[in-house]
C-alpha cells in the first residue's frame, strides 16, 4: 500500500505542536504556582520582622473585658515568650498607655528583648487596687481574676512562658501591680510599680510565694507621697486612700522574701542635670527562690515615668527624670527572674483549639492578609489540573500519531 507522506507529516506536526502547547501551559501554571509561593514567602519574612498589635476581649464575671496585645518582631508561637502586663493609671487607657505615659519607650524596649506586652483596660478607667476607702461608694470588680484569666488565655493561645509573667504600671496601675504581687504570686514572677506603694488596707497581707519587686518612686511626687500617708488629687484635699511609705513597702517585701537586711546602694550618673533629678539604687538580694527587692529612688522626681512623657505641667505632677530609661530598667529586672515550675497554675496549651476571642484590631494594628493563603492552594490545584490533563492529552496524541503512522506505513 502506498503511503501518503503529506498526510503522515501533517499528522505528526499536529501531534508535536499540540503536545508542545500543552507542555507550555503546564510550565506556565507551574511557574505561576512558584511565583505565588515566592510572594507568600517574601511577605511571611517581612511580617515576621514587624511588631503586631491586636485587641481582644473576654467575658469575666458576666462583663466583657478588653485588653491590647503587642507582639514583638519575630514573635513565634513555637517559642515560649515572656509576658509583661502594663497597667494604666487612674483615668487612663490601656490602648494609650505606651505613648501617653512611657512615650513609646516600653514597646521599644520590649521589641529589643522579644517581650510580649499586654495593656488591659480597667473598668471606668480605674483598677480595684485594694484602696477600699476610695472605692466605698463605687462598684468593685474582680480585676485580679481578670488578669489571671488573661494569663491563662495568653499561655494557651500564644504559648507564653508561664514562668515568666510580670506586671508593671503607674499610679493606680502601680498599686494594682502591688495587689497582683499579693494575690497572684503563684502566676506572676515579679512586679515593678511606678509611683506606688502598698495601700494601708493591704498592710497585713503577704504573697503566697516569694516574688521579686522593683519600686520606682519620685521623692517629690505631689500626688503619691514618697513618705506615705493620704493620696491627694492636685491638692484638692480629698483623700484617695492611705498608703504605707516607700521604705515600709520595701521592708515588707524584703522580709517576706527573706532578703538580707543590708542594701547594696549605688548612685547613678546624673546624665541630664537640667531635669533637676538624680537616681539612687537600693538592692536587697539573696531572697528565697532567687528573689530580690530593688528601690529606684528618683530624687526630685514626680508622679511620672522616667524617660516617659511630661503628660501634665510639672506644677501638677512633678518633673520627668531623664537620667534613666525606666522601661529598659524594668524589663531587664524582670528577665532576671522566673517563677519556679511547681508553683505555676495555668491551662494546658492546646494549639489545635480555636482561641476564645473576638479579634478587634486596634487602630494602626497590622492585619494578616489571607488572600494569598487562598491563592496558593488554588494555583497549585490549577497547576496539578493542567499537568494531569496535558499528560493525558500528550499520551493520546502520541497514540494518534503512532496509529496514523502505522496506517500510512502499512
Amino acid at each position: 500500500m502506498k503511503r501518503d507522506r503529506t498526510t503522515w507529516f501533517g499528522q505528526r506536526s499536529f501531534c508535536f505542536g499540540f503536545t508542545q502547547h500543552c507542555i507550555t501551559l503546564a510550565l506556565a501554571s507551574f511557574l505561576l504556582c512558584i511565583g505565588r509561593d515566592t510572594i507568600v514567602a517574601k511577605e511571611a519574612i517581612q511580617n515576621a520582622g514587624q511588631a503586631k498589635n491586636l485587641t481582644e476581649t473576654l467575658r469575666h464575671e458576666g462583663v466583657e473585658r478588653t485588653y491590647h496585645i503587642h507582639l514583638p518582631p519575630g514573635f513565634s508561637k513555637d517559642k515560649p515568650a515572656p509576658l509583661v502586663f502594663a497597667l494604666h493609671g487612674g483615668g487612663g487607657e490601656g490602648r494609650r498607655f505606651d505613648q501617653s505615659t512611657t512615650q513609646g519607650t516600653l514597646t521599644a524596649a520590649a521589641d529589643k528583648r522579644g517581650v510580649v506586652l499586654v495593656f488591659p483596660e480597667g473598668i471606668n478607667k480605674q483598677w480595684c487596687d485594694g484602696r477600699t476607702a476610695m472605692l466605698k461608694t463605687k462598684k468593685t470588680y474582680d480585676d485580679v481574676g481578670f488578669i489571671s484569666e488573661i494569663i491563662d488565655t495568653m499561655v494557651k493561645n500564644y504559648n507564653i512562658d508561664p514562668t515568666r509573667v510580670y506586671a508593671t504600671g503607674i499610679s493606680n496601675g502601680g498599686f494594682m501591680s502591688v495587689r497582683l504581687a499579693m494575690d497572684l504570686s503563684e502566676k506572676i514572677a515579679a512586679v515593678a510599680p511606678v509611683t506606688a506603694q502598698i495601700p494601708k488596707a493591704l498592710k497585713d497581707k503577704t504573697p503566697k510565694l516569694p516574688i521579686s519587686i522593683m519600686i520606682v518612686n519620685g521623692t517629690k511626687d505631689p500626688l503619691v507621697p514618697f513618705g506615705g500617708g493620704h493620696i491627694g488629687l492636685f491638692r484638692s484635699g480629698r483623700s484617695r486612700g492611705e498608703i504605707l511609705s516607700t521604705a515600709s513597702t520595701v521592708d515588707h517585701f524584703r522580709r517576706h522574701n527573706g532578703c538580707g537586711k543590708t542594701a547594696d546602694k549605688s548612685k547613678l550618673q546624673d546624665k541630664n542635670p537640667d531635669d533637676g533629678t538624680n537616681v539612687e539604687i537600693e538592692k536587697y538580694t539573696d531572697g528565697k527562690d532567687g528573689t530580690e527587692v530593688v528601690l529606684v529612688k528618683v530624687i526630685g522626681g514626680g508622679h511620672t515615668w522616667p524617660s516617659g512623657k511630661q503628660y501634665l505641667s510639672p506644677r501638677l505632677v512633678g518633673t520627668v527624670c531623664r537620667d534613666i530609661n525606666a522601661s529598659e530598667m524594668i524589663l531587664n529586672f524582670f528577665l532576671r527572674h522566673s517563677r519556679k515550675e511547681h508553683s505555676v497554675r495555668y491551662l494546658p496549651i492546646n494549639r489545635r483549639s480555636r482561641p476564645r476571642r473576638y479579634a478587634v484590631p486596634r487602630q494602626g494594628a497590622q492585619q494578616t492578609d489571607s488572600r494569598h493563603a487562598r491563592e496558593v492552594p488554588a494555583a497549585q490545584e490549577i497547576s496539578s489540573y493542567f499537568l494531569r490533563t496535558c499528560s493525558r492529552l500528550d499520551f493520546t496524541a502520541f497514540r494518534l500519531g503512532r496509529n496514523s503512522a502505522s496506517y500510512s506505513l502499512s
